[in-house]
């Protein structure tokens, strides 16, 4: 790209955020979720993983006994696009190392 020029770039699911995994997607009773806690579609919850910390889970779903959580990623399985301009390059010097 030169200065002044404009592009588009679209990146599918594959190469941004991935696919929905329907393994991240988790349905349980709304007792053990959260307790007294009021639910709400869109709310985010923290939830614990087997030895690689924390996951937030997206409340997706709730009945009156049940809650859907979904840990995926909230772009996962959507296309990004981008709209860039290069404005400007900038020389930087860089130090030598010996």
């Amino acid at each position: 790209m030169t200065p002044g020029e404009k592009k588009t770039v679209t990146l599918i699911p594959e190469d941004g955020y991935g696919l929905p995994r329907g393994d991240l997607r988790i349905i349980s009773s709304r007792a053990s979720v959260a307790g007294d806690v009021r639910l709400q579609v869109g709310m985010v919850l923290s939830g614990q993983t087997t030895g690689t910390g924390r996951l937030p889970l997206r409340v997706a779903d709730q009945t009156e006994s049940t809650v859907t959580l979904d840990g995926n990623h909230p772009l996962a399985g959507r296309h990004l696009v981008f709209e860039l301009e290069l404005v400007e390059i900038v020389a930087v010097e860089t130090a030598a190392v010996s």
